[in-house]
């Protein structure tokens, strides 16, 4: 099956639209970390929304990695 380039622009669309909910989400996790969070359940969860805050960093480094490759193979 042939990859076009419409294909490419698709997925690197795809890509940035990630990148925007994956922010979206880290940043309320970041508020959910905080006092922010005004629930039973969030002291014992503040310390895991730590944690999981730490791998979501990774991973959306990850994302803008691959938005920028995918950027630099179309061109400007």
């Amino acid at each position: 099956m042939p990859l076009h380039t419409s294909d490419v622009a698709d997925a690197v669309a795809r890509l940035r639209d990630a990148r925007r909910r994956l922010a979206d989400a880290v940043a309320t996790l970041h508020v959910a970390r905080g006092p922010g969070w005004d629930s039973p359940a969030a002291d014992a969860c503040r310390e895991a929304v730590a944690e999981r805050l730490a791998a979501l960093d990774t991973d959306r480094g990850t994302v803008d990695q691959a938005v920028h490759l995918v950027d630099g193979c179309l061109g400007p």
